[in-house]
């Protein structure tokens, strides 16, 4: 019997981790990297799709929201411990000082690999890792916060469009960021309501999932006008990943 629980802490350990790092979005981030590549090579002129950049910029995306999220619930561990004493923090799953490690590290991680790339990709990085340690201070202090929310998933773009080249062909990518912030800020304004348990939170957290995973769908549109269809395609993968990804971990 205690072997068997012995193989039980580790899996269960993993669960809580993957829970604080809301790894079921993660789909979401890999789409807007897709997206901000192309639009980067759209302003290089490239003629191909860059693969190689999109190796750099997918994964350092990837940490910055996943730190974003370990400082999200380091941060709100007393919120949490009367509304959400379930989240990995307040349940004693994960320590307080273990995501703030992990968050710091995956954060040096990110902006190491995005100077690998250019330094106007690591100065893109280092002002979405900014905007995200900022909003995360000030999302309980006032609404207006989800501005700065939506700013990261603009950012997300930005990085990944300076990653091929800089200056990026900005009819493209200004639109298309601005966009995306305007939406994750309605969905930011939405996700507040589930989270302070308003009224009809099962259809409130539903529409919630399904704003989260349709950001990959604005990315494939994106790319989709770009020209690149096969990465198009690719995005709208990632949409059902996040779709099958939120059926195991919910990312709200």
């Amino acid at each position: 019997m205690s072997h068997t629980n012995n193989k039980l802490i580790p899996a269960s350990r993993l669960k809580a981790w993957l829970q604080l790092l809301r790894v079921s979005n993660t789909p979401t981030v890999l789409s807007n990297a897709l997206s901000g590549c192309a639009i980067g090579a759209m302003g290089a002129a490239a003629t191909d799709y860059p693969w190689q950049a999109l190796c750099v910029v997918a994964p350092s995306l990837i940490l910055i929201y996943v730190a974003g999220m370990a400082i999200n619930d380091a941060l709100d561990v007393e919120t949490d411990r009367k509304e959400r004493p379930h989240r990995p923090i307040p349940s004693g799953r994960v320590s307080r000082n273990a995501a703030f490690t992990f968050a710091i590290l995956a954060s040096l991680a990110a902006l190491g690999l995005l100077a690998s790339a250019s330094l106007a990709a690591c100065l893109a990085g280092a002002a979405l890792v900014a905007c995200a340690g900022l909003y995360n201070v000030v999302h309980g202090m006032h609404p207006a916060s989800v501005v700065l929310m939506g700013g990261c998933r603009g950012l997300s773009l930005v990085t990944g469009a300076a990653a091929v080249g800089w200056p990026p062909r900005w009819e493209w990518l200004a639109p298309a960021a601005a966009f995306l912030w305007l939406y994750v800020i309605a969905l930011s304004i939405v996700a507040r309501g589930e989270a302070r348990g308003v009224a009809g939170d099962r259809r409130r957290v539903r529409i919630v999932v399904s704003m989260v995973c349709a950001i990959t769908l604005i990315d494939a549109v994106v790319l989709g006008l770009l020209g690149f269809w096969a990465q198009a395609g690719l995005a709208v993968g990632c949409f059902v990943l996040a779709i099958l990804g939120q059926r195991k971990i919910l990312g709200t």
